[in-house]
């Protein structure tokens, strides 16, 4: 991805970018656990993937919303018609993923029926909303590493600084998963997906398409391997 420079980007700017993407990413976490309460369910993502995907899938149009002029005007309808056949190809493939290779995996479901939820207890449906919550991640990594880039920063220099930021926000599962080991593992696949996805992001053509693949395997990947009850 191009990003051609522009004389309107101030420091000013963009920390008024970074405290909207912060401002929405923490409204959304947050929401998403009071919503637990009114619903009347432990796990979300779990015990009610339909409303949990269409309120991702609303934080995510709200997000686009939110930066659609100030940093998606390069994309046109002609773009989004190009990569809609790759795009549908990738959902397709992720369902099956979903629905029939990871309940073939010996021990799921993950997790004792009894305990509480774990961060990465899962079922096929969990899936679903966790899809729409990677798209409103990537979104706000995408709207980030174009800011930056707007500040003629390096491709390298974009994906440090929001690998460091992508990754410091999940420390904020100390406050619900306070487990030293499982904060860790969380926490270094954050660092590792956050450096990861915006370096994909500028460097490839069609590249928030393959960052979204990419987070979304290592997550199916990565989940039942940090599993440890």
């Amino acid at each position: 991805m191009h990003i051609a420079s522009t004389s309107d980007r101030t420091a000013r700017h963009t920390l008024q970018t970074f405290a909207a993407v912060a401002v929405i990413w923490m409204a959304a976490s947050l929401s998403y656990y009071w919503l637990l309460g009114a619903l009347g369910v432990e796990d979300g993502l779990n015990d009610a993937p339909s409303f949990y995907a269409a309120f991702y899938a609303a934080w995510t149009a709200v997000a686009f919303l939110a930066f659609r002029n100030s940093h998606f005007g390069w994309l046109t309808a002609e773009m989004v018609n190009r990569y809609l056949p790759p795009a549908s190809l990738v959902a397709v493939v992720l369902i099956g993923i979903a629905v029939i290779g990871i309940p073939s995996l010996p021990g799921l479901p993950f997790g004792s029926l009894d305990g509480p939820p774990h961060p990465f207890e899962m079922t096929s449906a969990y899936f679903l909303p966790k899809s729409a919550e990677i798209l409103l991640q990537q979104l706000l990594i995408a709207v980030m590493a174009i800011e930056l880039k707007f500040r003629q920063l390096s491709d390298v220099r974009v994906a440090a600084l929001i690998g460091l930021l992508f990754g410091g926000a999940h420390m904020m599962w100390a406050v619900i998963y306070p487990e030293p080991v499982i904060l860790f593992r969380l926490t270094s696949a954050a660092l590792l997906l956050g450096t990861l996805a915006p370096w994909l992001i500028l460097r490839l053509r069609g590249g928030f398409l393959v960052s979204y693949t990419v987070h979304w395997a290592l997550y199916a990947w990565l989940a039942p391997l940090f599993w440890s009850g």
